[in-house]
Formats: C-alpha cells, structure tokens, sequence
C-alpha cells in the first residue's frame, strides 16, 4: 500500500514516487536527460529572449538579433525613392520637354512604338530637380492615348517611352486574368467608385541621390492637362471605342462587368 521509496529498486509492481524529483514542478538539474521531467530549458542566456541580443558575433538562430548596424542605403549613399501617382492624363508635348531633363543621351533601343528622343546636350538642364535620377520606371497615360498605357523605362543615360497595351478598362472582360489575387489589384487599380477613368493613371517610381520629390512633382503636374484640356479630352474620349468594362460597387467585394456584348 505503501510507495517504494529504494532509489534502486526495478519492480515494476511497485509505487515509486521518485521523490528525488517532482514531476509537478520542472528539473532544474542540468545534466539530466529524462524526457519525463519538466524541464524549463532556462539555459541562463546573457540576454533574454525577449530582448534583442547585441552580441555581434552572436550566431544563436533563437536570440532576436536586431541587426541595427546602423547605416542604410538612404543614409549611407544618400539614395531614395517615390512614386509619382496620379489621375490625369499628360499632355504629350509638355512632358517630352521634362523627359529630356533628365540625365539621359536618348533611345535605348530602336522600336517603332516608342518615343524618340532627340539628345541635345545644349538643351539639358544642370538645375533641374531631374538630375539626380538615376532610374525611373512605370506607367504613363497620355492625352493621345487614350486606350493604352505606355511603359516608361529610364536606366542610367537611356530612356524609352513605348505602347504596354490596352488599360485594362479597355479590354474585354473575357481577356481579363481568373486569378482572384490578379483580380483584385485590378480591381484596386480603378481607383474607387468616384473615379471615372478606370485604370488609367500615371504611376511612376523615381530613384536617386538626395532627389528632390516636391519639385519633380510640381515639374510632372505642370505636363497633367488643364482642367480646360480635360474638357477637351472628355469630348474625344466620348468619340473613342467605348470602354469595355466597370466595376459593380454594389457588392460586399466589388467585381468587374463587362459593359456590353462584343459581335
């Protein structure tokens, strides 16, 4: 009836308490291996866990290491980035004088779709905000494109500016990806309800050495149509194929429809 209590006896038949050590509580023994202890695994670390180890030969995968090494590429070499973005179209001429402000000798490839840029060293602007650009990719809506988007790529001292396709409020519903997760960043792209213009927007993102955002902002905006030129435009996109699809807010999760049947 009684627990054995020999630290040596095998029987199986017998009540071993083991109270060398208690199960309800956890083995702080160091050296033992029995899986059947409660073992706190307080391996007694110079650091916490819960803080951050600052030992910078420190390799424990375990330790959260903050990596704070202080210098990164903005305040080591000066380099940042934005995205322009907004929705209204360019107009084309005024943003060709801005393109060739930036620090570019012309084309990188020859292409009957994209736009070519007449270099002229005489021309550049040492002062322009554009200057320190050193890459410059996107999408670009212009007045006289009013279906399809164009590509802006910019790279060191080349540029191009060429037909990407039909936006995709201009493509047939049928054309369109099935992938949900495409879907949605479609969807996204429409900007909301309030927008009229589908998809259609300038996004661009700048990178360079301590550029200057408000001031190639103001640069772009001054190409963006008048609200007079808007009018304008209204009245030839009226003239253009109707565009094929919008999107039913109406949903919980708003979805495109196609807007009519093609014959």
């Amino acid at each position: 009836d009684d627990s054995c209590t020999d630290p040596e006896c095998t029987e199986e038949s017998h009540g071993h308490t083991h109270a060398s050590h208690s199960h309800d509580s956890s083995c702080s023994e160091p050296d033992c291996k029995d899986e059947s202890h409660g073992h706190s695994h307080s391996h007694a670390h110079a650091d916490s866990h819960a803080d951050s180890c600052t030992d910078p030969e420190c390799t424990d995968e375990s330790h959260g290491h903050s990596h704070s090494h202080g210098e990164t590429p903005e305040s080591k070499f000066g380099i940042t980035s934005f995205v322009y973005a907004r929705r209204r179209p360019f107009h084309a001429e005024r943003l060709k004088k801005v393109i060739l402000q930036l620090p570019i000798q012309g084309n990188s490839e020859e292409s009957e779709s994209a736009w070519r840029i007449p270099f002229d060293s005489k021309s550049a602007d040492p002062n322009s905000p554009l200057r320190n650009v050193v890459r410059s990719k996107g999408f670009v809506w212009l007045q006289n494109h009013h279906r399809f988007a164009l590509y802006w790529s910019h790279a060191g001292q080349y540029f191009d500016l060429k037909d990407f396709g039909m936006f995709w409020v201009s493509t047939p519903l049928k054309f369109w990806p099935e992938d949900e997760e495409q879907l949605a960043q479609i969807v996204s792209d429409f900007g909301g309800q309030d927008n009229e213009w589908g998809d259609r927007r300038q996004e661009v993102v700048f990178i360079g050495v301590d550029i200057d955002r408000p001031a190639i902002e103001q640069l772009l905006d001054e190409c963006l149509l008048t609200d007079e030129e808007m009018q304008q435009y209204k009245a030839m996109a009226a003239s253009e194929k109707e565009d094929q699809v919008k999107i039913d807010y109406s949903k919980d999760q708003p979805v495109p429809v196609q807007k009519k049947v093609l014959a």
